[in-house]
């Protein structure tokens, strides 16, 4: 069994020594040394106290910095069966069969265990070598969850999903203003930057996360056995593994460089196998560290601010399949490109779009019962229902108002997943969904595969340019970009051209502050489609606009 990275302990031995007791020190010295030494680590694992509130009342506009500081990875690969395992095991037993003689030897035969082990070898050689062929995990399945475990743990969006879930989580529990830095923090582990050229961009105090490790963390012992010395069990060879993330939390004013606040943490999420973690191009893991992620950012904010916060609400993720359902989604046909989008379920959307949400609900309800198995009118039906979601967002409804249809298209998405994942309105729905749970980042990941996947697809550009225009720092160059690139897909329907004008006016009027570029946008995109929701939202925005806003030469 390999062990990748430095794991703390290690790293904490490596450090120093300690030294050993010799004959003539007191046991009351060293007493006092252990207690020393138990209060400092009780320290080292307590966080400091929360900001206090005469403190929290000056902390200004808060800059939220993800380290982009690549962190230490950590896992245990479990152990080869097969003729390979068997080696390793008959290894094992005889490696135990000559610890034991020598014992044996050096004792003069009065290490009655030792010389038993001895005697005994040969059995736990054979019984350790059939353990480990029958009971370790394939070498091909090894290496497929390594690789896909190792990139997983590579990519480098977990510093900007932390830093999202941050802002999102203390915006909405403690009334500061926060932004994100996306292009700031400490660029290696020896740096600790002060942030005072911050103060110049209106940043007061900065709140910087640093992901120092990420683990699968072994909760058993490692020992050949277990508690059993006649045979190996499966529970040694492919032990159950936390998902760990270690992460230090500073809070500093950028006036003076002073820290305010600084603590490392350790946070745990779910536990699996090394096999399940690396299955289906590691989609537990990566769903793992997103939910640790939120986890862990609500535990940063309590502490750091001293709010108690209520538990999170996530998609009511339907339960596992059945088997027999589970074959039914392996036997779907996975449409091609060029039987895809069915103009059925474009026109049931296109319904909704103008405004007819009963006769686009209607068409998806009744249309997957003509055609079962149809994975294309589930996915779109599924999209209706997101698209409701988004109307009641862009109506300035509440999350109580919009998520449940969200919750809903998600159940209706989530088993699909099985055998989807290269479906490009698959990906899109998904990010959709996301996105409307405030879940920016792993929205945006799902619309870029949505993009690889199929060329000129005009949604997944709209949404990233929502995306970005959500975000609180800096978007409009961003959130333009896209929505030119969704106006530029050739063929693009009227409804869309709608939406993509009606969104480049708000960007001008919202965020470039140019009522004049705004208005022209609107007049195009009512020109383009009238009638469809987004045509009838830029008709109210000229109503409400001045008709003499200064022109584009602004």
């Amino acid at each position: 069994m390999a062990t990748h990275g430095t794991p703390y302990g290690l790293r904490a031995a490596a450090n120093g020594r300690t030294p050993a007791a010799g004959p003539g020190q007191c046991p009351v010295h060293l007493a006092l040394c252990l207690l020393v030494l138990v209060v400092l680590l009780g320290c080292a694992h307590t966080p400091p106290p929360p900001l206090a509130a005469a403190t929290q009342a000056h902390l200004g506009t808060i800059g939220v910095v993800a380290a982009p500081v690549p962190p230490e990875v950590d896992y245990r690969t479990p152990g080869r069966g097969g003729a390979g395992g068997a080696a390793i095991g008959a290894a094992k037993g005889v490696g135990l069969g000559v610890l034991g003689a020598a014992g044996c030897f050096l004792t003069y035969g009065t290490a009655l265990p030792a010389c038993g082990l001895a005697v005994v070898s040969p059995y736990l050689a054979v019984r350790y070598a059939v353990d480990q062929a029958t009971e370790g995990v394939s070498p091909d399945t090894i290496a497929a969850s390594e690789t896909a475990i190792t990139a997983v743990f590579a990519e480098r969006i977990h510093q900007a999903a932390v830093q999202d879930e941050v802002v999102r989580v203390a915006v909405a529990q403690t009334g500061q203003s926060l932004v994100g830095l996306p292009d700031e923090g400490p660029r290696s582990a020896a740096e600790t930057p002060r942030y005072t050229h911050l103060t110049a961009h209106g940043i007061d105090t900065v709140i910087e996360i640093t992901l120092q490790r990420l683990a699968l963390q072994s909760r058993t012992s490692g020992r050949a056995g277990g508690g059993n010395l006649g045979s190996i069990s499966t529970a040694d060879l492919n032990p159950y593994l936390t998902l760990t993330v270690t992460a230090r939390t500073r809070v500093l004013r950028t006036a003076d460089g002073t820290v305010l606040y600084d603590h490392v943490g350790e946070y745990s999420g779910r536990g699996a196998t090394f096999p399940d973690w690396g299955a289906n191009d590691a989609q537990l893991l990566r769903d793992g560290l997103d939910q640790l992620f939120q986890e862990m950012a609500r535990a940063i904010v309590a502490q750091v601010f001293g709010v108690a916060i209520p538990p999170a609400r996530e998609p009511e993720a339907p339960t596992a399949p059945s088997p027999e359902q589970d074959r039914a989604l392996q036997a779907q046909p996975s449409t091609s490109d060029a039987e895809r989008p069915g103009q059925e379920p474009q026109d049931a959307l296109a319904l909704y779009r103008q405004g007819n949400v009963v006769g686009a609900e209607a068409a998806f309800d009744t249309r997957p019962a003509a055609r079962p198995g149809d994975v294309d009118l589930t996915v779109w039906k599924a999209l209706a229902l997101l698209e409701q979601a988004r109307a009641l967002k862009d109506a300035g409804e509440s999350g109580e108002r919009y998520k449940p249809l969200m919750r809903k298209a998600y159940a209706i998405l989530h088993p699909l997943g099985r055998t989807q994942v290269a479906n490009p309105d698959w990906r899109f729905a998904m990010a959709k969904a996301f996105w409307l749970n405030d879940r920016p980042t792993r929205a945006a990941r799902n619309a870029q595969t949505a993009l690889e996947l199929r060329a000129n697809f005009a949604e997944p550009h709209l949404l990233l340019g929502d995306i970005a225009y959500d975000r609180l720092l800096w978007p409009a160059a961003t959130a333009r970009t896209e929505y030119d690139k969704a106006l530029a897909v050739p063929d693009l329907p009227a409804a869309l051209q709608a939406e993509a004008l009606y969104k480049l006016g708000k960007v001008a009027a919202d965020l470039d502050k140019k009522p004049g570029v705004a208005r022209e946008y609107w007049e195009r995109a009512v020109g383009a489609d009238p009638t469809c929701r987004y045509g009838i939202m830029a008709q109210q925005r000229l109503k409400a606009a001045p008709a003499n806003a200064p022109s584009s030469e602004e």
